[in-house]
């Protein structure tokens, strides 16, 4: 499961991003991330427990336009 920051704080705001993450493998999926924008992701899985990562600094994604003329 694949959440962002932003997501996590709309949803249930005022909750650590690790708590959430937490509970959401409790219930059942094998890996939950959330994309901390430019600051990376935060994953927690099963048997990985919780991993940090930071972010990269890189190319900007493709626009929707630029991937449509592919």
């Amino acid at each position: 499961m694949k959440a962002s920051a932003e997501d996590v704080s709309w949803l249930l705001p005022g909750r650590e991003l690790e708590d959430v993450a937490a509970e959401w493998l409790a219930a059942g999926p094998a890996l939950v991330a959330i994309t901390l924008g430019a600051d990376g992701v935060v994953a927690i899985g099963r048997e990985s427990g919780v991993v940090r990562r930071p972010g990269r600094r890189g190319a900007e994604p493709p626009t929707r336009a630029e991937l449509a003329s592919l």
